[in-house]
């Protein structure tokens, strides 16, 4: 299996990690949409390579595999993704206050933030699959 093969489908399943503690977190903030004083948690996270060179950390680095390819402009592989892991932190929104009590979670923001966690999941579940498929194909040969 070929390293950057092997790094995509590392960062899909970091991907897959991180979107799961994203929907526990907002699924809390729901839960604590009643709680006085509760301030909504999320999670955030980034390539730090990527970050520093103002690239989105899922974008994919061509490959140079001949000499004639047009050339790419740095490395080959996942850009952003030294050592497959990707960088993450919890914030805690303190800037805002939906209501009096101080609690600022907002039911309709949490749910379209959830919902659109929840798309994100499916389709990067979706890509390790087809690519797990396609390495099943490979083992057997195309049969």
């Amino acid at each position: 299996m070929s390293t950057s093969f092997a790094a995509t489908n590392r960062v899909l399943a970091d991907t897959l990690d991180r979107l799961w503690l994203r929907e526990q977190i907002l699924s809390a903030n729901l839960a604590n949409a009643e709680t006085p004083g509760y301030k909504r948690l999320d999670l955030e996270w980034t390539a730090p390579a990527a970050e520093s060179e103002g690239e989105s950390p899922f974008r994919l680095a061509l490959a140079r595999t001949h000499a004639l390819h047009f050339g790419t402009g740095g490395s080959t592989g996942l850009a952003g993704t030294s050592a497959g892991r990707s960088v993450a932190r919890l914030v805690r929104d303190r800037e805002t206050a939906v209501r009096n009590d101080g609690n600022n979670v907002d039911l309709e923001r949490e749910m379209v933030l959830l919902t659109e966690t929840s798309l994100w999941y499916q389709t990067t579940l979706a890509m390790l699959g087809r690519r797990l498929g396609m390495l099943r194909n490979v083992i057997r040969e195309g049969r």
